[in-house]
């Protein structure tokens, strides 16, 4: 029974993830004790966190799981259990946070709150405390899944007596999970290393201590990790400098860095029946450049070492592990931690014999090995990849232009044993709460030991509906036999919109971003001004964002478009737009330069259509001023500019017998290429508001488009929608002179190319046309009240037969939509619009149906 109730609190992935210890050291609880019954006493490792009660022992008569009546009964996520006044209660993880759990059980009379971890293989580990913690008052534990799985089939449904927790030295009770280890002298190094064995190099190597730290130049920091019997250490820096900092030159012993292994004996595993193997340990580590710990496996008393797998490192993915979220341990440069670490062997099938050897090589800082076991367990774990799943295109969509989404998920399998009839579900719910599923049963069987799928993408297209409002895509892992959930969901979201096409949420303070009160940027600060440099910016640049219409989006205009750069102090010079019609079969291709994914426009692809009606820095007398004319005190993190058709040969906007822009109208099924060009006055550096894709969290402000726009690519789909397009500078209109750099999709610093996406709306929608037939017959049966209007205005209409679709749309007088509604299968009736939220001014109220068109004027008033 795994009384499991994952959500707020499960963290990751189960067998190899460090987690790094918030545990109190130094002699301090480092198990419970249990004297009785027989079939559940003796020791069990405990740790305790850094909030509610810090004591140095506990002792209680007697201990019980928490019931607090709605199941999950032992999660102590409601209040009122009515077992535990007077006693110690044992609280199962999941579900809410652990300072409420232990709040709660607080005010229902416990004397101590135990939470036991939920994930097998994870061992003890110490959340943090949550909303609540700061109110909890008693003391607080926490317990490995294997313990309380142990000690439930007892203290679920009867009082445990004499329960204690303490700094207790003795083996600790591991369970039969645990096939070697759990002697004495075995894997816990009591009193010297004993069968193990030490490789030097340059008389540098592991040695047995018990002192309470590692001594060296830097560290002075590292214990056991049961803090009894001794342990393994590797001072490095000891070893490098003499523990001297600074020292240098003669006295370094190891300028190559210091190495060395600690050996096990040969372990006999002939008598077992061993489903997978996990090796688990406690470790404890800082590093620096070069560091690394590694744990490598022999099956052959030896002779060879075909597991090798990198479990401390300055940071690096662990050798032959392919996927970046199946990573062992990465720690950041010049840190460290300290964990019991679960390690998956990955060539284990049922040999007869094991031999562990971990191997350090480190000029700094140090290593510490402790309570080596084996462990007996077979598990497999899918796991869905957060680094490559493709997503809606944009965060937001017009309704006329929704398109179909490709669904592809990569997936691993950090288990170690195989796992059959793989299967992935994608689930869209749309704002009415409709769904639909499609599923993905395609898979091969998974190998274990984080093995990468990354090739098998879903046979449908997802079809958005033209709902307005939010929409929801969840992948789910639905593989038969997995019991992890924590890394089994994946949500996208996107919203359809009347008019808007928003790339990615506007940056800035508050969402995310790098550092707290600015805005992202596509790069932060000029890498190079020499373009045979690889990162390569320089001051006059230029910018792609390529989408793609589709059909349904035939004789709609692209009326404004919204975006920002960086307010530097000094900005002199200007931003053009343009807009062009880019057929990719024509001469387009990958450009191996840029990376996988990355394509390169030459000019016989495009096709100029619009250009932007001002030249925002240098405020170009040629152009026509925007509707608000820009000053000194102009926002330039917040810029809108119309567009106009542009003469094709002046690349400046056309104009009507009026003196006004010409609205560019677009094709449908068909793909475009937005540039901007900024030109600096001096040199000065431009930057681009952006939004990361991982900011904040896995996947939860940009779309990922890389992955998307690959599967158009191997698809011999014509369609790419993100910064992924070069254009060369001979672009006509697009560079001077002095442009330092051909147009870019991504930055040029590949840290950024897959993951950052410039900020980009774009209105998009119907005007009013002046060669639209106004129909007499439907303007008699429209009317509009009262007029003016404040809040709620009515429209009355009166057809002569049911219309399938009338579409309000609500104009101000620059000819831009401002408010819509649709009703389907129209007779009689009144229709209400809220317009209380509208500027006061003039409006124009377009009535449509499938074959008429008519307008009404509408006042708003104060």
């Amino acid at each position: 029974n795994l009384h499991m109730k994952f959500s707020f609190t499960q963290l990751g992935l189960l067998s190899v993830l460090l987690f790094v210890s918030t545990l109190v050291s130094s002699q301090a609880i480092n198990n419970m004790r249990i004297s009785a019954p027989d079939e559940i006493a003796g020791n069990y490792p405990a740790g305790q966190p850094v909030w509610g009660e810090i004591v140095p022992s506990f002792t209680a008569a007697e201990a019980i799981f928490v019931n607090d009546g709605v199941d999950v009964t032992t999660d102590g996520c409601e209040a009122g259990a009515d077992n535990i006044n007077g006693r110690i209660a044992f609280i199962d993880r999941g579900a809410c946070q652990f300072g409420t759990k232990a709040l709660q059980a607080e005010q229902a009379g416990a004397v101590a709150a135990v939470i036991c971890n939920n994930v097998p293989l994870q061992g003890v580990f110490a959340g943090a405390a949550g909303d609540d913690g700061d109110q909890v008052s008693i003391p607080v534990f926490f317990l490995s899944f294997e313990t309380c799985e142990r000690i439930r089939v007892v203290a679920e449904n009867t009082p445990v007596m004499n329960v204690e927790f303490g700094f207790f030295c003795g083996v600790p009770n591991y369970g039969p999970e645990v096939v070697w280890g759990a002697e004495p002298g075995q894997g816990d190094f009591q009193g010297g290393l004993n069968e193990w064995t030490v490789v030097s190099e340059m008389d540098t190597s592991w040695h047995w201590s018990d002192a309470p730290t590692i001594v060296g130049a830097y560290t002075n920091a590292a214990i056991d990790g049961t803090g009894c019997n001794g342990y393994a250490a590797f001072p490095s820096d000891q070893y490098d400098n003499d523990g001297i900092q600074g020292n240098s030159g003669a006295a370094i012993h190891c300028p190559q860095g210091c190495t060395g292994s600690l050996i096990s004996p040969t372990i006999d595993l002939s008598n077992q029946n061993i489903d997978g193997l996990f090796v688990a340990f406690w470790h404890e580590w800082r590093v620096f450049q070069g560091t690394s710990t590694s744990l490598i496996v022999s099956y052959d008393d030896g002779l060879t070492w075909p597991d090798s797998i990198i479990v401390s490192a300055d940071p690096v993915a662990p050798v032959g592990h392919q996927n970046p979220d199946c990573i062992v341990i990465t720690t950041p440069v010049n840190q460290g931690g300290q964990g019991d670490l679960f390690i998956p062997l990955e060539n284990y099938d049922g040999q007869g014999s094991v031999k562990l050897q971990f191997r350090h090589v480190g000029s700094y800082y140090y290593a510490s090995i402790d309570d080596v076991r084996l462990v007996n367990a077979g598990f497999f774990d899918i796991g869905l990849s957060t680094t490559f799943f493709s997503q809606a295109p944009t965060t937001q969509i017009p309704a006329n232009l929704v398109q179909p989404i490709p669904l592809h998920l990569d997936i691993d399998n950090s288990g170690n044993v195989t796992a059959s009839d793989v299967e992935m579900v994608a689930t869209a719910t749309d704002p009415n709460g409709d769904t639909e599923s499609y599923v993905n049963d395609t898979y091969l069987d998974q190998p274990p030991n984080c093995f990468l799928n990354e090739n098998n993408t879903f046979a449908d297209f997802h079809v958005p509906s033209s709902v307005v409002g939010t929409h929801t895509v969840d992948y789910d892992n639905t593989t038969p036999g997995d019991l992890f959930p924590a890394n089994d969901n994946i949500q996208f979201t996107y919203e359809v919109t009347d008019s808007t096409w928003l790339s990615v949420d506007r940056p800035g303070p508050g969402s995310g971003d790098a550092s707290d009160g600015e805005f992202r940027s596509m790069w932060t600060g000029l890498v190079s001004n020499d373009p045979t440099q690889p990162g390569f910016a320089g001051f006059d640049w230029g910018l792609a964002y390529t989408f793609y219409v589709p059909e349904s989006g035939d004789g709609e205009f692209l009326r404004s478009v919204r975006f920002g750069v960086n307010d530097k102090v000094g900005n002199t010079g200007d931003v053009k737009i343009y807009l062009y019609l880019w057929d990719p079969e024509e001469g387009s291709s990958l450009d191996p330069m840029r990376g996988i994914g990355g394509y390169s426009i030459t000019p016989d692809d495009l096709q100029l259509l619009g250009v932007m009606g001002e030249n925002v820095f240098a405020q170009n007398v040629n152009s026509q001023p925007l509707s608000a004319s820009l000053s000194d005190a102009f926002d330039m993190t917040d810029i809108t500019v119309q567009m106009g058709i542009a003469d094709p040969l002046t690349g400046t906007p056309r104009l009507d017998a009026s003196g006004e822009f010409i609205p560019v109208e677009l094709i449908g099924d068909q793909m475009y290429a937005l540039v901007f060009v900024y030109n600096t006055e001096q040199e000065e550096e431009l930057e681009m508001l952006s939004n990361n894709a991982f900011d904040g969290g896995p996947y939860d402000l940009a779309p990922y488009n890389f992955a998307m726009d690959n599967l158009f690519i191997n698809g011999n789909i014509d369609r790419i929608i993100r910064t992924g397009a070069t254009v060369s500078a001979a672009t006509p209109f697009v560079a001077n002179g002095d442009f330092d750099a051909e147009i870019s999709g991504y930055v040029w610093d590949t840290g950024y190319w897959t993951t950052n996406q410039p900020w980009i709306e774009m209105n998009i929608g119907r005007f009013v046309s002046s060669t639209e037939d106004l129909s007499p017959e439907l303007a008699a049966s429209i009317d509009v009240f009262p007029n003016p209007v404040s809040d709620v205005l009515n429209i009355d209409v009166n057809l002569n037969q049911t219309t399938e679709l009338v579409t309000f749309e609500l104009m101000n007088v620059a000819g831009e939509l401002v408010k819509v509604m649709r009703e389907s299968n129209v007779n009689t009736g009144t229709y209400q619009m809220n317009v209380g939220d509208v500027t006061p001014g003039v409006y124009t109220l377009n009535v449509r149906t499938e074959s008429k068109f008519t307008s009404k004027k509408v006042v708003i008033s104060e």
